[in-house]
């Protein structure tokens, strides 16, 4: 599968790596816009090296047409560890527009919202970030999400569209610098 590696300037040795994953209607390169280019200038020696995997129509958890969860932990993160020597204590997981299921059955098995309401503290100390357009029809589910893991919810006007996602490159990559910076 195709793997966009985006490497800051001074190169990728020892940087942390932040993998992101796209939308079911994008792909590899979708993000690949002036606004991430400017933001992860913006951010200096403290960018971290990116890496956008293909992942076709998936949802990037394992379901029917694919081990995709799977994938991005077995295939694509240690493909960028490797070539970029990026530091392997330093990883994070993000993406746009995620979260859709194969049936009912599979929903049960992936409801982030219930799971997180059984356990806010699922995600042990991880720093999460959830934010959403005020115009995005899934909005509410996101609230949601954000109460039942007691995190803050980032609300700015627009719907769920790369409009929207394109305008926050400089909110994602100081969120993840920031908390790439303190993991390890």
């Amino acid at each position: 599968m195709a793997l966009t590696l985006v490497t800051p300037a001074g190169g990728g040795a020892d940087r942390p790596l932040l993998v992101f994953l796209h939308g079911v209607v994008y792909d590899n390169n979708s993000q690949l816009t002036d606004q991430l280019f400017a933001a992860l200038h913006a951010l200096g020696p403290g960018a971290p090296d990116i890496a956008f995997p293909y992942g076709d129509q998936s949802y990037w958890h394992d379901r029917a047409d694919g081990a995709w969860g799977s994938y991005v932990l077995d295939e694509v993160i240690p493909k960028p560890l490797t070539v970029l020597n990026a530091d392997p204590r330093r990883v994070a997981i993000g993406g746009i527009s995620m979260g859709a299921f194969d049936n009912a059955s599979n929903f049960a098995r992936n409801d982030v919202i219930a799971a997180a309401r059984r356990n806010p503290k699922l995600y042990g100390h991880a720093q999460l970030w959830l934010d959403g357009g005020a115009q995005d029809p899934f909005h509410d589910a996101d609230e949601q999400l954000a109460g039942a893991l007691h995190i803050h919810m980032h609300v700015w006007p627009g719907g769920h569209d790369f409009t929207y996602w394109d305008t926050h490159w400089s909110d994602y990559l100081g969120f993840y610098a920031t908390a790439l910076a303190t993991c390890g």
